[in-house]
């Protein structure tokens, strides 16, 4: 029977593969590594394992990358595998060759582990949770303070939209708590109210791909600072864009 195999890490860089997998791991995510697609294709079939999720190395040395990738896809998926290319930005050429064997976003050296989570969690979902719902949501590591009855205490951004963000902090607050934010956004930083709907917290519970952390949802913004997160947001999503 066809198990699921996590996130495939194709590259010939030794070292840099395990840093890789460790990262991922660490953040919640299970891995397979293979140097090449052919060594995948075995895996695959040796395992039963079929991948969602393929993290390439840019620079992965092979004559006909779109055949590789599509017998990946035919042969070791179930049906749907989304392709990130990592490593250094390489230069024009490349980069269109990677278009062409059908990539389509990227996580460029130095990816932080905010942008890596999210776009393995948005790759890993099903179809109907990949669905756009409400506002664009992007990812960041903006480090910021949350005031909680007049006291200070500070987290960093994993995600947000001109709809409510998500904070990163060993000490969240629980759910209904009304609090402000900082948000630095490019434009300039502006400190938005808001209330909890949602807090990751160690325990039985706990998700173990998303953050200790908590879920705002934004309160009384105004149309002007909404248009300014949203502006943000498409900026940050735009980076990951082939």
């Amino acid at each position: 029977m066809a198990t699921q195999g996590g996130v495939l890490l194709l590259g010939d860089d030794e070292p840099q593969l395990r840093e890789r997998a460790a990262r991922l791991r660490e953040l919640g995510f299970r891995t397979t590594r293979a140097k090449t697609a052919y060594d995948a294709l075995l895996l695959a079939q040796e395992r039963g394992q079929r991948f969602r999720v393929v993290l390439l190395d840019a620079g992965l040395p092979v004559m006909d990358l779109r055949s590789a990738l599509e017998a990946l896809r035919r042969r070791a998926s179930d049906g749907r595998m989304e392709l990130l290319a990592t490593g250094a930005r390489p230069e024009v050429d490349a980069l269109d060759g990677l278009r062409d064997a059908g990539v389509e976003r990227a996580l460029w050296d130095p990816a932080s582990d905010h942008l890596l989570r999210f776009e393995v969690n948005r790759a890993l979902a099903d179809a109907a949770a990949r669905r756009p719902r409400g506002e664009l949501r992007a990812a960041t590591d903006w480090q910021t303070r949350i005031f909680v009855s007049g006291r200070a205490k500070r987290g960093a951004i994993y995600t947000f939209s001109a709809g409510g963000t998500f904070v990163s902090t060993a000490r969240p607050s629980m759910r209904g708590a009304r609090l402000s934010v900082d948000l630095p956004l490019p434009s300039g930083q502006v400190q938005l109210a808001g209330r909890v709907v949602y807090a990751n917290v160690p325990g039985n519970l706990r998700r173990e791909t998303l953050p200790l952390g908590m879920a705002i949802r934004f309160e009384e913004t105004t149309r002007e600072q909404q248009q300014l997160l949203r502006e943000a947001a498409e900026a940050c999503s735009a980076r990951v864009l082939l």
